[in-house]
């Protein structure tokens, strides 16, 4: 899980609880267009916290309480001498638990204390924690759902600070997912004063965190003296990702903008026997649950089921996968991928009543109502529930909860902050079916880049290039498109390219896996670039090889040939590392290169020889794991199997062993385990990687760079201007190079021989993943040649026309 350093926002006007309505009007209807976009902490800052200059302050804050720059708000005010205490909500300050804290703690980087606010028995702050304070401040991302519990947190906090008789100050920050707008059932009074159920609210309120507060402190008597630090050039009509501020999971399963969609559609499957992801790469995005007694056939009918039903914006996948931890852990689960197509056509409202009906079948009919009711504290109405199992349809329960929705939706206005004109303000979901038949009838940058990229990789695809893709892009360091295109085989009744879809990355290992290692071991100091590989591996020095250095590995410029068929020539992995540690140079080293498999195989035992960890059991430990990458390993197992691209069948086998599944034979040889290919992954894993090296916000983990930025630069230029080649990587050739004829010069990226690829364009800050099966059903397809330039031409085409 990604960690990151703890920041907050402040807003000074007061705002008290007691103020009428027209005041609230008058003071509310600021218009914020053509300003400069700011959160609360960071117009706190630049009023140089004046609203809490000598006051000792209390901090409800999280991981995401940042400014732009990654600025932790209890850093910035323990610094002005502020601070004094920290509040920690569900999740804890770093944002990385999923489990009740019942102990205190004491901040590791400003000293202070930390309480806890989600115990078995406590969630908000006692008068005895807030004895000595002269303020509560509050600063937590939110994503505008009801059932997500900071809001919660924030109405503890507000009684506790009216109880004290203290100021409580709200730093706004964005709603997330706004223009889904205000939709859902009001809390029925049977759920109210729960932690996920607090206020009768809809599902979806359209407020501010600072909006809410005064909401609730007026509607609800809560009688807090209430202080908003207002963020400046807030749209209302916009997404969070559309904002131009840095991406921070909210919490630690929320980890994109199409995970925030999903926990506001669908958050409320998690009730159900089912997983929504928790254990997964995608969480929020993936749901599916345990059937033993299903084939996968019926799981992707299921599927096909589902994205029948034309949800407004959406397209559902086929999905099978296997949590890691939480619900369902180790189970074999079936289910879909949520493939958010344009945000702006989705319905919540019908995405939630048409899931729920359509999942709810996958029950026996004997425990089916019984699942259904495990909805009611997240749905919050058991009216919509009962309408539900009594077969009502789906446009019968809009209606029937339209109107509470848009009362709400009028009533709350007058507590908004950012705007009185109608036309921005958060929408009321109707029931009228805006499925326009085309997703892509609009097209701003990114919704006509997913259009280019589809043309082009179906056209591949019908071509014969390959029979499977997943396309994933970056820029400006956060996901902008992730797709799946094709079947697994050219069989059209193949299973359909999952959203999850593992593939084998060939070279992409050398780059993906061995050179990742190779920084650890350079950021710890556990080796250097001029160090003699015969520091490490004495054979190696045979036949006049004991001056290649470290770097000539990665350079490819040691004199080593480019590979050798030791698989054809050898019995077994020991022979074959004795046959390379006794090869001769072909070329002189340095004077050349030549790219080198052979070089590669030697970094994987390098690592292992520093490390005493063969290279897939350090590559878990110290790239996978603290990644939180899912499906990225070696020799996948049963689960990862079943969600993998075949490649080519070798008939050509002749070891006494099984062969692995790695398609490189030179990596069968080794066990599925080396330094030039062995790697299995998928598009998301790649594209949390490239964000760690690309994008310096990503690259902070625990408030601490994962690679030193300066590593990362080393190791991603170019070497000379003699040759393309980085250390690991390559750069952007002159002529006829995969990322097309657009990328800049200083791009750089590696492709491999499966049909896989990854360039990155550091002037437009953009990322193309492009991962495919071309070797099915034999690697004399060399097609894909042509098609890897047409794809980074007609994104960058599509980002840059008027």
């Amino acid at each position: 899980m990604k960690r990151f350093r703890l920041f907050f926002c402040l807003l000074c006007i007061p705002l008290l609880c007691f103020v009428n309505t027209h005041c609230l009007r008058a003071d509310n209807g600021s218009d914020n267009s053509g300003v400069a976009f700011k959160v609360g902490l960071e117009v706190l800052r630049d009023q140089d916290f004046s609203p809490l200059r000598g006051k000792k302050v209390g901090l409800i804050v999280n991981h995401s309480a940042l400014t732009r720059e990654g600025s932790h708000a209890a850093d910035m005010l323990a610094k002005q001498g502020i601070a004094v205490k920290l509040f920690a909500p569900e999740h804890g300050i770093r944002g990385t638990k999923d489990e009740i804290i019942n102990s205190n703690e004491i901040d590791s980087a400003t000293g202070l204390t930390i309480i806890s606010l989600y115990t078995a028995k406590k969630k908000g702050p006692s008068q005895e924690d807030l004895r000595g304070l002269d303020a509560l401040v509050f600063d937590i991302q939110e994503i505008g759902v009801r059932y997500y519990t900071y809001a919660t947190t924030m109405v503890y906090g507000m009684k506790a600070a009216a109880e004290a008789g203290i100021p409580f100050f709200v730093l706004d920050r964005p709603n997330m997912a706004a223009p889904l707008g205000v939709y859902g059932p009001i809390l029925e009074k049977e759920f109210h004063g729960g932690f996920t159920s607090y206020f009768p609210i809809p599902i979806s309120h359209g407020m501010t965190m600072g909006e809410l507060a005064q909401f609730y402190n007026a509607e609800f008597g809560i009688g807090a003296k209430l202080n908003v630090i207002r963020m400046q050039g807030y749209d209302r009509s916009k997404f969070y990702d559309e904002l131009g501020f840095p991406w921070r999971n909210p919490s630690p399963n929320i980890r994109s903008m199409e995970a925030v969609i999903g926990y506001h559609c669908l958050g409320m499957l998690e009730d159900m026997t089912w997983s929504v992801g928790r254990g997964t790469s995608e969480p929020f995005v993936t749901y599916g649950l345990h059937l033993p007694n299903k084939t996968m056939q019926d799981g992707i009918k299921n599927a096909q089921t589902l994205d029948a039903t034309r949800l407004p914006g959406l397209q559902f996948t086929f999905s099978m996968f296997s949590p890691g931890s939480s619900k369902l852990q180790g189970k074999t689960c079936m289910g879909f991928s949520l493939n958010v197509r344009n945000r702006r056509a989705i319905n919540p409202m019908r995405t939630m009543l048409t899931v729920m009906r359509e999942v709810s079948k996958f029950f026996p009919d004997s425990s089916r109502n019984k699942e259904i009711d495990r909805t009611a504290r997240s749905v919050g109405s058991r009216q919509l529930l009962s309408m539900m199992k009594a077969g009502k349809s789906i446009e019968e329960i809009e209606k029937a909860f339209k109107k509470e929705a848009s009362d709400f939706a009028e009533k709350t206005r007058k507590y908004y902050i950012y705007t009185n004109d109608p036309a921005k303000q958060a929408p009321v979901q109707s029931s009228t079916d805006i499925w326009s038949g085309n997703d892509y009838a609009v097209l701003p940058p990114y919704e006509r880049l997913q259009s280019a990229v589809k043309t082009v990789v179906d056209a591949a695809i019908q071509d014969g290039a390959f029979p499977s893709a997943s396309v994933g892009i970056l820029h400006n360091g956060k996901v902008v498109m992730r797709e799946s295109f094709g079947r697994f085989t050219y069989d059209k009744n193949s299973l359909k390219t999952p959203m999850d879809a593992a593939y084998d990355m060939a070279s992409l290992t050398k780059v993906m896996a061995t050179t990742m290692c190779i920084m650890k071991l350079y950021d710890e100091g556990k080796l250097g670039l001029e160090d003699s590989v015969t520091k490490y591996i004495p054979e190696f020095g045979a036949n006049g090889k004991s001056h290649i250095r470290i770097k000539n590995l990665l350079l490819h410029n040691s004199g080593l040939a480019a590979f050798r068929p030791y698989d054809l020539r050898v019995k077994g992995a020991e022979e074959a590392m004795k046959a390379l540690w006794g090869e001769k140079l072909v070329y002189k080293t340095g004077d050349s290169t030549v790219y080198s498999d052979l070089g590669f195989i030697t970094l994987g035992e390098i690592i292992y020889r520093i490390s005493g960890k063969p290279l897939d059991v350090f590559y878990a430990d110290n790239i996978a794991r603290p990644l939180g990458l899912q499906s990225s390993t070696f020799n996948p197992d049963s689960a990862l199997r079943l969600r993998t691209a075949p490649t080519e069948n070798d008939t050509t086998w002749k070891q006494d062993f099984k062969r692995p599944l790695v398609h490189d034979p030179r990596a069968a040889l080794l066990h599925g385990v080396a330094g030039h290919a062995g790697l299995f992954s998928t598009v998301d894993d790649i594209l949390r990687v490239m964000q760690i090296i690309t994008a310096p916000e990503a690259n902070l983990i625990g408030g601490k760079p994962f690679f030193k930025p300066e590593t990362i630069k080393l190791f991603t230029t170019r070497a000379n201007d003699k040759y393309t080649r980085a250390l690991g990587w390559d750069t952007k050739a002159v002529e006829k190079c995969s990322c097309g004829d657009f990328f800049s010069p200083l791009s750089f990226g590696h492709t491999g021989f499966t049909g896989t690829s990854i360039w990155f364009d550091p002037v437009r800050k953009l990322c193309v993943v492009l991962l495919s099966n071309r070797v099915f059903p034999t690697s004399e397809n060399n097609k894909i040649r042509a098609v890897r330039p047409q794809v980074h031409n007609a994104v960058v085409q599509a980002l840059e026309s008027r």
